[in-house]
């Protein structure tokens, strides 16, 4: 959520840059030469960094110089978040010129050079299948031993060939359920393997993330994943991303998805009953016969899923107001409140009932919580005077200048939706 936040906290700056509203003394609202922005990105100072970042937001054409690309795509895997979601921020505004220039990176012999591109793609997303056929190979080849293509001899090496292995994947899930379906034999590879303790679990999430991706096309993995589900040895986070890719496969002949999903709610470990609710909420109505447990769930106080699985019951019943009216105390549970909100955001128009109650949280203290609130109030799109009155009030007065910009982009969506 975190890395998304960012990436929208930039891109809601950016829509202030171009001008949509009253402009005001704001940065980058002037053109300026090539040559300034490329030394500016290369500043020891974050701040001037991040104003020419912000700059290239504005003024694209620079973007025909490589040297910028390269820095930018750098940017896209340094730690300090502010600098890697302006450079998203970028990637995001102008994919139809960067998604031309990551050729030469992604058949780069140095690996992060590649891994930089691959982090473009996730943003880029399926525009940036053009390249399934590189991203494919270094896949490959990291999965089958060949070391041609993994980079030079003085990097190459089991660490070089996880972060090969890993971002190729994620670079994979991004372009899209066709893409994903190439593949769908390489990563059951990757599911199947028997790995340390270690990071390398991250490389069966990924792979299981694929199958999410492709849906109901990919049954016929499904006895491939319920043997690793059943395995004891298999990492909590693999257990938990394997309910949510069952849910997001659904049943077949061969198996009954429900069932096991159900099972997993009685879970002793928080996180995988958490995923197994989500993953018969991506079920919707084939799940009815989870109904009555979800049910048991959201009544249950002492589970601390309450909301999660209202959520997951109105996905599978439809009916919102008995979902909404759990949500709407649970968002009283300040332990609860983010996530609650972030429930709120995804209800859609069908959350218009709390409305009022995010309103009001506009006000709180904790800044999380106002930005949250305001996703979720875009998120939901009424267009009512009470709910304009408010953001158009964050927009103006809240302490928090990113804040101000994502409640000006929640007016915007919410003014122009139907």
């Amino acid at each position: 959520m975190k890395l998304v936040t960012v990436l929208c906290l930039f891109g809601l700056l950016g829509f202030l840059i171009f001008g949509c509203l009253p402009r005001g003394a704001m940065l980058g609202g002037s053109r300026q030469d090539p040559e300034k922005i490329l030394a500016d990105l290369e500043s020891k100072d974050s701040e001037v960094r991040i104003g020419a970042l912000i700059q290239i937001r504005n003024q694209p054409e620079v973007l025909e110089n490589p040297k910028i690309i390269e820095l930018i795509l750098g940017k896209m895997a340094i730690k300090d978040e502010t600098e890697r979601g302006a450079a998203s921020m970028i990637v995001d505004s102008h994919k139809d010129i960067i998604v031309t220039r990551l050729r030469p990176f992604l058949e780069s012999k140095n690996f992060e050079e590649y891994i930089r591109a691959t982090a473009a793609i996730r943003i880029i997303g399926e525009p940036a299948a053009v390249y399934s056929d590189v991203v494919g190979k270094n896949l490959r080849e990291s999965l089958y031993g060949i070391e041609e293509g993994l980079g030079p001899a003085e990097v190459r090496g089991q660490q070089a060939v996880f972060k090969i292995r890993l971002a190729s994947m994620w670079a994979i899930e991004a372009m899209g359920k066709e893409t994903c379906q190439d593949f769908g034999d390489d990563v059951l590879k990757v599911v199947q393997a028997k790995f340390e303790p270690g990071q390398e679990f991250n490389l069966q999430v990924a792979a299981l993330r694929i199958f999410a991706e492709i849906g109901p096309d990919a049954k016929r993995y499904l006895p491939h994943l319920v043997d690793l589900l059943n395995q004891q040895e298999t990492n909590l986070s693999v257990r938990s991303q394997l309910m949510i890719t069952l849910g997001a496969i659904g049943s077949s002949e061969e198996v009954d998805v429900v069932p096991i999903l159900i099972e997993r709610l009685s879970a002793n470990q928080y996180k995988e009953k958490l995923s197994a609710i989500e993953g018969l909420a991506k079920m919707g109505p084939s799940a009815s016969t989870a109904l009555p447990m979800l049910e048991n769930l959201m009544e249950d106080r002492n589970k601390g899923v309450n909301g999660q699985a209202a959520y997951a019951y109105f996905r599978i019943s439809g009916d919102a107001a008995k979902a909404v009216t759990h949500i709407e105390r649970e968002l009283k549970n300040p332990s609860k409140e983010h996530e609650m909100l972030e429930i709120a955001r995804q209800m859609g128009p069908d959350g218009a009932p709390l409305v009022d109650v995010l309103i009001k949280k506009l006000t709180s203290e904790e800044p999380f919580t106002r930005e949250y609130s305001v996703l979720a109030l875009k998120g939901i799109r009424v267009n009512k005077p009470s709910v304009i009155a408010a953001l158009t009030k964050v927009a103006k007065n809240d302490p928090d200048q990113f804040i101000r910009e994502q409640a000006v982009a929640a007016l915007q969506e919410i003014q122009s939706s139907k």
